[in-house]
């Protein structure tokens, strides 16, 4: 149906996958080389790892088809929780050899001698585990002995792990050091971001035949990728439900209204992904490949109509929060008032601040003091313990000091008396500047 109303040579976006529709984004390409260079290792382990959905298949299927004049012999299996012994009869199977009723070293004899023949004719056998993350500890073991078979001093097998994250733990685990010393490449295939999903879509329905029916808005692929944060069979299944959604209302110009329709579709039924979106992925985080990648028509054109897309587009515009009232406080039975708090005591002052305002209290009363010292007139106690503070102190020897080094300008009404080791003089006479006042001594 839509192949027939959009005049489409075949269907764009079915979910198995199909290496004739690949689109070499860089974390793809970056796979693809790093493969191709371990091929031509020719030994060792070579492990592809991505999310579900992100192109592994498709990964492998391309490189294969590109590489099936240069001598491969290529056998492939999926695991699906294979033990050691399984793995191994799975393993001849997939390249042809007869294994009915062998034990486990028969097994392994005629896989030898196999992949030694096939060795011999110039041809390089490839053993390709998909799904590879279902292996067993005694399975992945068994895979390493593989690669120990050797025919003068070569190798004879490479073996290509293909699998979801998990693998990488698999891998990483510390019984599998032996294995992961022999790991010549690993590559993982990341999602799309937000200009890549605008790029894979036009991709694929060129290679459909797509020569613009039905007509895109730009505003179109921001939902996409929000619905399948850039992972290829996500994509695949918006679009196919888009353009179902365009053929059943006979529609040649597809807009947001009608991407916004198809996701609320997809969420109704429980389609769309549950888990939260990488931020990673946002249109905030594209980054500018002008200049950096060769970007082929199709790319140039989801570049523009990204670029041409709302910002708002992206990321549905947060509701303004609705003012909460303030809660009420529960009713309380009429009675005597409750009792008020007690204030907080303030802060105690840190011990830095409380030395800070000792000396400042002492400076002060320090200059009180000696203002009223100089100032102030006074009498001489005759007497008593007054006097011996009086002399102990030597307020009237410096109030007499202050008064000749100030020149007589120091309102000195009273001198006080002038202590000595053996005397104490009194000033007599009235205070005047520059003048030698007679003393009177007493013993």
């Amino acid at each position: 149906m839509i192949q027939d109303f959009y005049a489409l040579r075949s269907d764009p976006f079915r979910l198995s996958p199909d290496h004739a529709f690949c689109l070499r984004h860089p974390s793809f390409a970056k796979a693809e080389a790093y493969m191709e260079y371990a091929l031509h290792q020719a030994e060792g382990f070579i492990m592809v790892t991505g999310q579900p959905g992100t192109g592994k298949t498709t990964l492998i299927d391309d490189l294969l088809a590109r590489l099936q004049d240069q001598g491969l012999l290529a056998a492939r299996l999926v695991s699906a929780q294979l033990e050691a012994m399984d793995l191994l009869r799975m393993t001849a199977f997939n390249f042809g050899i007869p294994v009915d009723g062998a034990d486990k070293a028969e097994v392994l004899m005629n896989i030898q001698g196999f992949l030694a023949d096939q060795v011999a004719q110039g041809r390089r056998p490839l053993l390709i585990i998909d799904e590879a993350q279902g292996l067993s500890l005694e399975a992945m073991e068994e895979l390493r002995l593989l690669t120990n078979l050797r025919v003068n001093g070569r190798p004879i097998l490479q073996i290509f792990l293909v699998g979801q994250e998990e693998l990488r733990n698999l891998v990483l685990d510390p019984r599998m050091e032996q294995l992961h010393q022999r790991l010549i490449a690993t590559c993982h295939l990341e999602p799309l971001d937000a200009r890549g999903t605008a790029q894979y879509v036009l991709h694929r329905l060129r290679s459909a035949g797509w020569k613009g029916d039905p007509r895109l808005e730009a505003a179109v692929f921001p939902p996409i990728h929000r619905f399948s944060r850039g992972v290829p069979r996500r994509i695949n299944l918006f679009c196919s439900r888009l353009l179902l959604h365009g053929a059943l209302e006979a529609r040649h110009h597809l807009t947001e209204a009608d991407a916004l329709a198809v996701l609320a579709e997809l969420k109704s039924e429980h389609l769309s992904p549950t888990s939260t979106p990488s931020p990673l992925l946002g249109e905030a985080a594209i980054p500018d490949l002008n200049g950096v990648l060769q970007e082929s028509p199709d790319q140039r054109l989801g570049r523009k109509l990204m670029d041409q897309a709302p910002r708002t587009a992206a990321t549905p515009p947060a509701e303004d929060p609705q003012p909460t009232p303030a809660p009420q406080p529960p009713a309380t039975p009429p009675g005597p008032a409750p009792a008020t708090a007690s204030p907080t005591p303030p802060p105690t002052t840190p011990a830095k601040g409380r030395l800070w305002g000792l000396a400042a209290s002492l400076a002060l009363a320090f200059g009180i003091f000696l203002t009223g010292l100089l100032t102030l007139p006074c009498a001489v106690p005759d007497s008593g313990i007054a006097a011996t503070l009086w002399r102990l102190a030597g307020v009237g020897e410096a109030r007499h000091l202050v008064h000749r080094w100030s020149g007589g300008r120091l309102p000195l009404f009273s001198l006080g008396p002038v202590l000595s080791p053996r005397r104490t003089a009194r000033l007599e006479g009235p205070v005047q500047p520059g003048t030698d006042y007679p003393l009177r001594l007493r013993r």
